[in-house]
């Protein structure tokens, strides 16, 4: 056998990202893709979960909305530890991207009556709901993870219009709910910044929804 490049050359991130071609190359992959992909993610290794998120968001761009709808509640389960609290900031990050992919394909995909469930049931019963238990901090301002909380959503909130009308419909309350009760100056900034925050991705994304329609 003749290679038409060194061998030696090959790095792991180059057969990995080949790999990731061939596993997502076609939509009827997605059966044999997504089961290795959820079994890489639940691994204890740290390169496996790097390595299954980033082909998730390959998987979102090339597999339909119908194929991982199946599988939505199992992927959400399997991120939620790497989301909050977020110790290992390359996991988190590469969670948030996955998590981003998958909302913006469930937000574009023409979806019947049952799947369109999927997206609020993701962010409104799943996320959201994660973020309000005690311990993850949305609830009180106080608390050491109110900031990731907040971080993680606002940067799904950025992910698409229907992303940004659901999260903000569930969170916007809760923080307002916090404004009113809080009597703390420190507290009421924080929560006035982050409610500002998210009142700007709502904006950026009516500023691009009106320069779209002058198309």
């Amino acid at each position: 056998m003749q290679f038409k490049t060194d061998p030696s050359s090959v790095t792991r991130e180059d057969l990995a990202s080949e790999l990731e071609n061939c596993l997502t190359a076609i939509p009827d992959f997605s059966e044999l893709c997504l089961p290795l992909l959820m079994e890489k993610l639940d691994s204890s290794l740290r390169i496996a979960k790097l390595d299954s998120l980033r082909l998730l968001r390959a998987a979102c761009n090339n597999f339909t909305a119908s194929a991982l709808g199946q599988h939505y509640m199992e992927l959400f389960r399997l991120m939620q530890s790497e989301l909050l609290p977020g110790s290992d900031r390359e996991l988190k990050d590469a969670s948030l991207l996955a998590l981003s992919a998958l909302v913006r394909l469930f937000s574009t995909s023409a979806l019947d009556k049952h799947e369109a469930n999927w997206l609020p049931d993701l962010l409104a019963a799943k996320m959201v709901r994660s973020c309000l238990v005690a311990e993850s901090g949305l609830c009180d301002v106080e608390l050491i993870m109110f900031s990731p909380a907040t971080s993680v959503l606002l940067e799904v909130t950025r992910a698409s219009p229907a992303a940004c009308e659901v999260l903000v419909s569930k969170v916007i309350p809760v923080l307002v709910a916090q404004y009113n009760f809080k009597k703390g100056d420190r507290e009421r900034s924080i929560l006035l910044q982050t409610l500002g925050s998210f009142h700007t991705v709502c904006q950026e994304h009516r500023d691009s929804l009106s320069s779209k329609s002058q198309f």
